[in-house]
């Protein structure tokens, strides 16, 4: 059997959500990285020094300095609704559900209940493909990460404070975390 590990390659309904929003950031940082870098070389060759001319110098431009506040402000907020729109899909309330499965960080292992069936086990999870699923995680002792790369979100354990992570694994397959 196959072990999945890639961030790009997501198994989860919510790790294909955040790898939608990542394309959607890189994306947009692509089209500024090509417009900054064109706007650098035009400016390099039009405005190179040449002897005996200055080039010309302006200043308080009010419609210029609106423009360069706007543009960015517009970004970073059409980023926010991406990110926002990403944490609710990622995150959607489970009100009055119980976790269908409770992780307890231990310093070098796992602790893992299944409160429907009674079990307890270390290390190794066992999950059903395409049941939306809520774990909790504890922890007992550590501050500790929880991350499988092909479910797409890291979460951490801090002791005293449970976290919960909604998962909706889309196929079966063997997936390696820490």
């Amino acid at each position: 059997m196959n072990a999945y590990t890639s961030v790009l390659t997501p198994v989860t309904k919510q790790g294909h959500d955040i790898l939608s929003s990542f394309y959607i950031v890189l994306g947009v940082a692509a089209f500024i990285f090509v417009i900054v870098a064109g706007l650098v070389a035009y400016a390099v060759i039009k405005f190179r020094r040449r002897e005996g001319r200055e080039p010309k110098q302006f200043s308080e431009n009010v419609r210029l300095e609106v423009l360069w506040t706007l543009i960015p402000v517009l970004i970073v907020g059409g980023l926010f609704i991406v990110a926002v729109r990403t944490m609710s899909l990622v995150n959607s309330p489970m009100p009055g559900k119980k976790p269908d499965l409770t992780v307890v960080a231990h310093q070098w292992w796992w602790e893992l209940h299944y409160p429907k069936t009674g079990v307890t086990a270390a290390n190794e999870i066992h999950l059903p493909v395409g049941k939306r699923l809520l774990l909790k995680f504890e922890s007992a002792d550590v501050i500790h990460g929880f991350w499988v790369p092909a479910f797409g979100q890291k979460i951490d354990v801090i002791p005293g404070h449970p976290n919960y992570l909604e998962l909706t694994i889309k196929r079966p397959g063997l997936y390696l975390g820490t």
